[in-house]
């Protein structure tokens, strides 16, 4: 079974615990790396001023991050087929959280307790969520939360 790097949860622990939970179940059957969760403004302004980001307001910056950029190990940032792949299988794994909270939930409700939230997730292979892959920009790497 794949496991993360000191590095890779290092870089995971700064996430919401969403995307922790995501993430730990992604790693379970498919290897990846964790490059950057949380991050400092400096470092959003580098990227943005090398073209390797379009935003100066990332979700990147909040803390706990809502955003994580993730790629297969080893790592393939030009392969859009594996990145595509890659953003495939963690959507699938988004969705079984989802049907796992929703069972759950129809537990809490019969006991009147708080339903848990089902996790809402853009890909930045298709910002837009039109299924027109890195029409506007490709950010394969790149998954967040919407809250």
């Amino acid at each position: 079974m794949p496991e993360y790097s000191q590095k890779s949860k290092d870089n995971l622990a700064t996430c919401h615990p969403d995307l922790q939970e995501l993430f730990n179940e992604v790693i379970k059957e498919f290897d990846c790396t964790v490059i950057e969760g949380h991050r400092e403004p400096e470092r959003q302004r580098e990227l943005f001023h090398d073209g390797l980001t379009k935003i100066l307001d990332s979700k990147h910056l909040r803390n706990p991050s809502l955003a994580v950029d993730v790629v297969p190990f080893p790592e393939r940032y030009s392969n859009k087929f594996t990145m595509c792949y890659f953003a495939g299988y963690v959507k699938g794994i988004v969705n079984k959280i989802n049907s796992e909270r929703t069972e759950i939930n129809k537990v809490r409700e019969s006991h009147n307790s708080k339903p848990l939230p089902l996790i809402k997730l853009i890909w930045g292979g298709d910002f837009n969520q039109d299924t027109q892959i890195g029409k506007e920009w490709f950010d394969g790497a790149h998954f967040e939360l919407i809250l």
